[in-house]
């Protein structure tokens, strides 16, 4: 089977000149625009500096790839996101304006790396680059039990580790062009583009076989590889590839013979570079694409185009021959390769049927019924053919809704009026029964010994509900919708078939079957082809290395000759050489790129991160991408992932090829991905690991910072709790410092009174006392309640201060009689602190007092007002005043000053005898 990939979109040039395949199974093709990578699922390209063509390309033992191409030559190394990128040591050490000329081969011998051009050998080792073979042409060079070979023109072929000693024996050969030398057994095998293999040995040189050489020669071989133990690989620059088998000394040749994109054709016969790859398959690059040639299937795929247009409908083995019919005729196919010539046009009628009846093929068309032997091609009777089946001495034949038989014997032509309706699938004859799909009827059978007698019409299988009618060891079945079903001639009924014991064929379409063998059948059932084998006395159901056969592959004709069995689908005929193959394979589950926010790339995919994955918060949206190295059909490779530390199980599985995840929490993850191939063979799994951070808000300096912000509010609540009982102790102590200073004395003078009552006994000093009492209970009383006034929150406010100094100052001057103006502000913005209050408010009451009762003036000016933040409180009389300079102050100026120190506030007092005081007070907001 050759399967061929279109690299058209990767630029103009679709020359491709070799293939290599890594250790993660991840195909490259040296391309002409580039070195191409195929992962099973995305391709892409990676450039060097000069983007040249890449001509050659070698994996050496540490898995490193290096690669030759025009004035050029390097390695594939990884960047710093894991991607690929091409190293290039011609421009690192010789510098990018030198040329070094094409190299065509590149050579690795453990950490020895051999780059040849047309003119000289580079050699990198351990880091160093030298020319060692100068000024030689070179035709072409060999890696040979270690040591390299090259081959000049009109030269044999020299080792480079002698000094370039010929190889005397090749000597006769010196000018021939070499495509191929390496070791065969205890001899060197070369090939020559003129003389094709020989086999040499000390002192003697063997063809190997002149019909191999006579066409190994043709055209150009270009490149040639052992794809196993003495079998051969070539390439040919004209004539596509051949494949050489040294041991049965034969030699096949796969080439492209048609326009037709035909799976089993070659990309294009310009054949250039071979590999073989981890399942021994080959793959061929060529100057038009890449064909990967399935050498470890034993199938052979033949697209219905290669030979004809249009379905085909019926294969049958006839004298060791496959004859195969269909809507463009009859073709018989030959014994050769590949190629379209295989198929033989016999005739060009549109084929229905066909069956062996007497040793003769049959062949029922819309235009006739007809028998070939020998050849020969006779017509037995015209018009369109439905249906044709034989017994031992008669074919039954349905035609135009009739039955008819003709008797070999005779000759004669018997008709038989049955009902049916024209639309017949096919005839199948068993035990003397014929049975009939009649698609609009379903299953109708007929008694052939009672002249054609309806015994079953219909039965219990329904007419949409059947599928086929067929024999299996000369018993007839019935591949039904709901199963497999058989005749039961005692209660002549069709009941559900249990001969094979298999599940599947229970409640199961079964479209398809035949025997291969007396041990083997083939079966499409369930929508998929298997094999039922007996094994003792139980059926055992194989069918997993037949996956890949899907829909597509759906048969409508199965055919065995025992070693060889063919499967006819409506536009393929599929060959199996064998039924029987190894389909288990290695192969590697890649993830090949991890994306933040679904298009930053942080992972390529190329080997290990030289650095762990440790992602911020805000990243933790990812998106995985992963593919499978297994190339029997990648587009049916199917995975299961698994987000360890996030998924409780595997996922189901699907062909999805990525996995987003949003919201990942932070912690420690293992992404994990494993895959199935077509045969539902499992892939060795892959994995990464990655972190993801925490917010700043739940990292352990955040948690500490939270601790440092938890203790200081602790402490703050503590300091708040603690200056509230303060400020409450601050408030008693002041309480109690106003009631001592304020009312003590006044108080302490009622005492003394009201005892000078008692014990005086002038009335009229009595009187005087209570007199006194009288004033210093009032007086007491007023300073209480201007002490419960200047304690109180709610009085707080700028605008209640103002009120009671307003009212105050009105109802002292009034009762004064002494003449005043007031110019006291409404407004004063912001918050009267009680401190402030209190002592602001014991200043104006004390300067107003004492302006009254001692100045001895007759008018008092009084100003409270805001300018520029500033409260101004300004006090004037036109009494008597007092010398200022004087220390004899009463309490009164005292108690002033002191009550503005308190609060802040500037004082000035100017007062002259007979002049007058004023006071200034300033206290800033």
């Amino acid at each position: 089977m050759i399967k061929n990939y279109d690299i058209t979109e990767f630029e103009a040039f679709q020359q491709s000149w070799d293939v290599v395949q890594d250790t993660n199974g991840i195909i490259y093709i040296a391309h002409g625009s580039g070195i191409l990578q195929f992962d099973g699922v995305n391709w892409w390209t990676t450039h060097g500096e000069n983007s040249n063509h890449i001509l050659d390309l070698e994996l050496a033992d540490n898995g490193t790839i290096y690669y030759g191409g025009e004035d050029e030559f390097g390695y594939l190394a990884r960047d710093s996101l894991n991607r690929f990128q091409l190293i290039d040591l011609k421009s690192e050490f010789f510098g990018s304006e030198e040329l070094v000329g094409d190299i065509w081969n590149v050579h690795s011998n453990n950490q020895e790396i051999y780059f040849q051009s047309l003119d000289g050998v580079f050699k990198w080792e351990k880091g160093e680059l030298n020319k060692i073979v100068k000024d030689i042409q070179i035709q072409n060079s060999f890696l040979i039990d270690n040591q390299l070979y090259i081959k000049s023109p009109n030269s044999s072929l020299k080792s480079l580790n002698n000094d370039l000693e010929n190889i005397e024996e090749l000597s006769l050969f010196a000018e021939e062009s070499f495509f191929f030398a390496d070791t065969i057994g205890e001899n060197l095998l070369i090939g020559m583009n003129e003389s094709g293999f020989l086999i040499v040995g000390p002192h003697q040189v063997v063809n190997v076989s002149e019909n191999i050489n006579s066409e190994i020669v043709q055209g150009s071989p270009f490149r040639s590889k052992f794809i196993s133990n003495k079998r051969l690989g070539v390439t040919n620059y004209e004539l596509g590839y051949f494949e050489v088998d040294l041991e049965k000394n034969t030699i096949k040749n796969f080439k492209k013979v048609t326009n037709n994109k035909n799976i089993n054709q070659l990309s294009d016969n310009v054949a250039l570079g071979i590999y073989v790859d981890n399942n021994k398959d080959i793959w061929v690059s060529t100057i038009n694409g890449l064909s990967q040639i399935v050498d470890h299937i034993p199938i052979t795929i033949y697209e219905a185009d290669s030979f004809f247009e249009g379905v085909s409908t019926s294969i049958q083995f006839f004298k060791g021959e496959l004859f195969l019919g269909g809507q463009q005729g009859l073709f018989v196919k030959k014994n050769c390769t590949t190629d379209s010539v295989c198929f033989e046009q016999i005739m060009d009628s549109y084929v229905n049927h066909l069956t062996i009846h007497k040793n003769v093929l049959i062949i029922a068309t819309r235009n006739g019924l007809f028998a070939y032997d020998n050849n020969d091609l006779d017509q037995i009777l015209e018009g369109r053919i439905d249906a044709i089946s034989s017994d031992n001495e008669n074919l039954w034949i349905v035609q135009n809704s009739e039955l008819k038989k003709i008797t070999n014997s005779s000759g004669s032509l018997d008709i038989f009026e049955t009902g049916l309706t024209g639309s017949i699938s096919n005839a199948v004859y068993s035990e003397g029964i014929l049975w009939i799909h009649d698609e609009a009827l379903g299953v109708r059978g007929f008694n052939t010994i009672e002249n054609a007698e309806l015994i079953l019409d219909g039965g219990n299988i329904k007419s949409n509900d059947l599928s086929y009618i067929g024999i299996l060891f000369n018993k007839v079945k019935f591949g039904t919708e709901k199963g497999l079903y058989a005749y039961n001639k005692m209660s002549n009924i069709i009941e559900p078939d249990t001969s094979f014991r298999i599940k599947e064929f229970n409640d199961n379409q079964v479209f398809r079957f035949n025997s291969i063998s007396e041990d083997s059948i083939w079966f499409h059932a369930n929508k998929k082809s298997q094999l039922i084998v007996k094994s003792g006395e139980e059926w055992e159901q194989i069918d997993q290395p037949f996956m890949f056969l899907d829909q597509r592959y759906s048969p409508t004709s199965l055919e065995s000759n025992g070693s060889k069995t063919w499967l006819l689908s409506n536009y393929r005929l599929i060959e199996f050489s064998s039924t029987n193959w190894d389909y288990h394979t290695d192969f590697k589950t890649n993830i090949t790129g991890i994306y933040v926010n679904n298009d930053s790339l942080i992972y390529g995919g190329f080997g290990e991160p030289v650095n762990p994955i440790v992602l911020p918060y805000e990243d933790n949206e990812l998106r995985f991408t992963y593919a499978a190295a297994s190339y029997i059909d990648e587009t049916r490779n199917t995975y299961s992932v698994k987000l360890e530390g996030f998924d409780e199980s595997w996922s189901d599985w699907s062909l999805e090829t990525q996995k987003d995840y949003t919201n990942i929490p932070e912690g420690d993850y293992v992404f994990k991905v494993r895959s199935k191939n077509v045969f539902e063979v499992d892939g060795r799994e892959d994995q990464i690991l990655f972190s993801v951070l925490p917010p700043w808000y739940r990292t352990w300096w955040a948690y500490f910072l939270y601790l440092i912000g938890f203790s200081g509010l602790v402490y703050s609540a503590h300091k708040i709790r603690l200056n509230q009982l303060l400020k409450v102790e601050r408030m008693r102590t002041k309480i109690a410092s106003d009631l001592h200073d304020e009312v003590s004395a006044t108080l302490t003078g009622i005492s003394y009174f009201a005892e000078a009552v008692k014990t005086d006994e002038n009335e009229e000093k009595k009187n005087h006392f209570i007199n006194l009492i009288t004033e210093s209970a009032g007086d007491a009383k007023e300073k209480i309640t201007d002490i419960v006034w200047s304690i109180t929150p709610e009085n707080d406010d700028w605008s209640l201060f103002l009120t009671k100094c307003r009212r105050y100052a009105s109802d002292l001057l009034e009762s004064s009689g002494m003449e005043y103006t007031l110019n006291i502000t409404d407004f004063i913005p912001g918050k009267l602190r009680m401190n402030t209050r209190q002592h602001l408010w014991m200043i104006f009451k004390e300067i107003l007092t004492n302006a009254v009762r001692h100045s001895g003036g007759k008018r008092i000016d009084l100003i409270l007002d805001v300018e520029d933040g500033v409260l101004k409180l300004i006090v004037q009389d036109d009494g008597n005043g007092f010398d200022i300079s004087s220390k004899s102050f009463g309490n009164g100026v005292k108690n002033i000053r002191k009550r503005a120190n308190v609060i802040r506030a500037s004082l000035e007092l100017d007062s002259e005898t007979e002049m007058g005081t004023r006071w200034r007070l300033e206290l800033k907001l």
